[in-house]
């Protein structure tokens, strides 16, 4: 796992794409900052993190399109799975990779409370009880970023399909308002919405409900993505083996 975790952190930091990432992401975040917090003089730092959450929703998929996607565009996969490797180490590596380089900017805005109590009195726990929300909330996009690169070998296919995925996960309570949607049809899209976990952290509430419900998805789409990998490398252990009797007669 520490040799594909170091492999794509590799890529990503000798490439375009995790700096695309990074710059976007720093950037719009520190627009808000300024223009709300030190321009505005409102020392609540949630505020800044819970109008940008929406740019994860176009960078998260420039971040993870390439994860497994251009694996199997180049048909490197198949040596990934047939590598002395678990599959669960594969895609914990890639994970872990990618998780890395969105904690590099949030390890930038960590700093930012601190630039704002210089110029008066900030709430810092509410402040990094936010930071720690929009951690998880990142790192829940990741994993849902990362399976939908695993479904297809297109690059552009698997962007449009996370960008897709994780606006209507962020938006599906406000689908259910609009449509009127009751029972259970306004539970289920109530209970799918991945940003509404996030509002009590943007609040300075310590939310341990938030906390298990990221965990859960971030570890229900690794788990999908395991499996799906698993399957793939079932369907080509299974294609090697006829090709060699084959080969054999």
């Amino acid at each position: 796992m520490r040799a594909i975790y170091k492999k794509e952190l590799r890529t990503y930091l000798t490439s375009m794409t995790g700096y695309i990432f990074m710059a976007v992401l720093l950037a719009v975040a520190s627009l808000y900052f300024v223009a709300n917090c030190l321009i505005g003089g409102y020392p609540v730092f949630g505020v800044v993190l819970s109008s940008v959450y929406f740019v994860l929703l176009i960078v998260v998929p420039v971040l993870t399109m390439r994860s497994i996607a251009e694996e199997k565009r180049q048909k490197t996969d198949q040596l990934l799975l047939t590598a002395p490797v678990s599959i669960w180490k594969i895609v914990a590596g890639k994970y872990l990779a990618m998780f890395t380089v969105f904690l590099i900017p949030m390890a930038i805005l960590c700093l930012y409370p601190l630039i704002l109590l210089q110029f008066g009195s900030v709430s810092l726990p509410m402040a990094y009880t936010t930071i720690l929300g929009y951690m998880l909330f990142g790192g829940c996009c990741l994993a849902i970023g990362l399976f939908l690169s695993a479904v297809t070998e297109s690059q552009v296919i698997a962007a449009v399909l996370t960008f897709g995925a994780l606006f209507f996960l962020n938006m599906s309570t406000g689908i259910a308002n609009l449509i009127g949607a009751e029972g259970v049809l306004g539970q289920i899209l109530s209970a799918v919405c991945i940003y509404q976990p996030f509002i009590n952290f943007v609040q300075g509430i310590f939310d341990l409900t938030g906390v298990l419900y990221y965990l859960s998805v971030i570890a229900l789409f690794l788990f999908l993505t395991i499996q799906l990998l698993y399957k793939k490398h079932g369907t080509y252990r299974a294609s090697m083996s006829v090709f060699a009797c084959v080969a054999a007669v």
